[in-house]
């Protein structure tokens, strides 16, 4: 016999990790794009430097915790 939990608590919690994973995958994929477009528009890598960093602070910014 195996006794596991269930219910709403259980549920919100995979669901929880589960758009977690997502918005993971999804964000890094939009990055690595914006930055492909970048690259191919102006060809230079500082520019991809410096868009990399901006994009990197805001990322930081709005998925900060507060402690």
């Amino acid at each position: 016999m195996t006794v596991k939990y269930t219910g709403d608590f259980v549920t919100s919690v995979e669901e929880y990790e589960s758009v977690k994973n997502d918005l993971g995958h999804v964000g890094f994929y939009g990055v690595l794009m914006v930055l492909g477009a970048v690259m191919l528009f102006f060809l230079r890598v500082r520019t991809l430097l410096a868009m990399g960093i901006t994009i990197a602070i805001g990322i930081a910014w709005t998925f900060a915790r507060r402690s």
